[in-house]
């Protein structure tokens, strides 16, 4: 290689990183409530933590500002979007080099700079009292032309869909319907932390508000409930390795999910590269882990934060806003009416199998999740929009299985859950959902005695991000 050319690549190289560090924006300013940490999230939906000083300052360098949003974290919950003071509300910075934030002033679920920020993108929608619409209610609002933001929006999770200050990323309803994201299966582009949950239950193990109180429920969601941590590794800038930052006192002792799940594992969540974050599995292209939390609903709350790390140094975030606490729970099976508790022994446990036609007619519950602080007033809510489907010992039915469907339920897409009840979230009311199946032609299809030499029906409620609950009923065709 000549000298010249040397000099030259030697020079190109060189204006390339100038450029990239004059790029760089930093972000600074004074933080008043100390019991607060900053989260920033970039619009591509990247994360990085802040953890001002005593004093409350603080300062990050980003390789861009445009975009990005600030927000509040308390003790590993959500607690609202920074407001950029301005002629118009905005919580998204421009791409200054220089971002002083002043004074970022913490206030009922939200926090607002003292000083005049320069914002990008669309106004946000405020209240009366300029508090962002979405604050306090983790963006559970309706909103209204909320289809024009979200058409206008990048679909990331640093955007914000509709408009109402939180951004995707913590945002329980994008799009401002009043139906949870996933409930409808919303798929941001970019980094992103998936949460999940599964609550499979036999009959003795069932627990639902609509069949009456139990006093081991919470000792069941310790035992049974599991939650699935997920992020693509794509999305990650092609990682190794992936951690999650997990606060609260439960993820000490939180443990893996060992196939096939019954609830009894030892396995801890473990951090097994001394990096100060849990480990989620390789299992290209992504990286997972199923755990027990081994705690209660009062431990595990809409509003939770987790921020997934890779090797890299590329994070994404993610509020649990939904979780199963309670399962599907089957009124009726044909002649019989269940009731609960169900002690061990009861119709439908193994040993003691419930009679049934092979065409049978069941109502049952819907199962339910935790209410949305700030939004709704109920401490639980049955659940809507979940599809339902029934599997015989493993075989599942199909939609042409179905007849007789009450009025929600509608024939849908999809092979373990054919059929979706159309209905809102209420709470719990004790109204059921109905249909009649021919389980004799779902059987037909494969599956075995998984019943103590007896067949199993299982009835499955899932949504369209994963969320399951199962439960299992030990069956004797008549």
């Amino acid at each position: 290689m000549s000298p010249r050319i040397a000099l030259v690549i030697a020079l190109l190289v060189f204006s390339a990183g100038a450029e990239s560090a004059l790029a760089a924006s930093r972000i600074s300013g004074r933080l008043s409530d100390t019991s607060y940490e900053l989260m920033l999230l970039a619009r591509s939906g990247r994360a990085q933590p802040i953890q001002p000083r005593a004093d409350g300052r603080f300062s990050v360098r980003v390789s861009s500002a445009k975009g990005a949003s600030l927000h509040l974290i308390r003790d590993g919950r959500y607690a609202g979007p920074v407001v950029l003071r301005g002629k118009k509300p905005r919580v998204a910075l421009a791409g200054a080099r220089r971002v002083n934030l002043g004074t970022v002033r913490v206030r009922v679920r939200y926090a607002a700079t003292s000083r005049r920020v320069a914002g990008s993108g669309q106004p946000i929608r405020t209240d009366a009292h300029g508090r962002p619409l979405g604050a306090g209610k983790l963006g559970f609002v309706r909103v209204r032309r909320a289809r024009i933001a979200q058409a206008g929006a990048s679909g990331t999770e640093g955007a914000d869909a509709d408009l109402d200050g939180i951004p995707n990323a913590f945002d329980a309803d994008d799009d401002g319907d009043l139906r949870l994201d996933n409930i409808e299966g919303a798929e941001p582009k970019g980094p992103r932390l998936s949460l999940s949950s599964a609550l499979p239950l036999d009959i003795t193990e069932t627990i639902n508000a609509n069949a009456g109180a139990d006093a081991d429920q919470e000792a069941t969601i310790r035992r049974y409930l599991r939650l699935l941590f997920s992020v693509s590794a794509d999305e990650l800038g092609g990682a190794q390795r992936v951690g999650v930052s997990c606060v609260f006192a439960w993820c000490a002792g939180a443990q893996v999910v060992i196939p096939p799940g019954r609830g009894d594992s030892t396995t801890a969540w473990s951090d097994g590269d001394g990096d100060g974050l849990l480990d989620l599995g390789a299992h290209r292209p992504a990286f997972w882990r199923q755990i027990y939390p081994r705690a209660s609903t009062a431990d595990i709350k809409p509003g939770d934060t987790f921020t997934a790390t890779t090797d890299r140094g590329a994070s994404a975030v993610a509020a649990l806003t939904f979780y199963f606490t309670s399962s599907v729970a089957v009124k009726t099976m044909g002649s019989h009416t269940f009731s609960y508790p169900a002690d061990p022994g009861s119709p439908g446990s193994p040993g003691n199998p419930v009679k049934t036609p092979r065409k049978v007619q069941i109502a049952l519950w819907r199962p339910q999740r935790a209410a949305i602080p700030g939004a709704e007033s109920r401490t639980l809510m049955d659940i809507g929009g979940l599809h339902y489907g029934v599997d015989v010992s493993g075989a599942f039915c199909r939609a042409e299985d179905f007849s007789d469907l009450s009025e929600t339920l509608k024939p849908s897409a999809g092979d373990e859950a054919p059929l979706q009840d159309t209905a809102a979230d209420t709470p719990p009311s004790g109204a059921t959902l109905s249909f009649t199946v021919d389980t004799a032609a779902c059987a037909a299809r494969g599956g075995g005695d998984t019943g103590g030499g007896f067949p199993m029906v299982s009835i499955v409620a899932q949504d369209a991000s994963g969320d399951l609950t199962r439960q299992h009923i030990v069956v004797q065709f008549e």
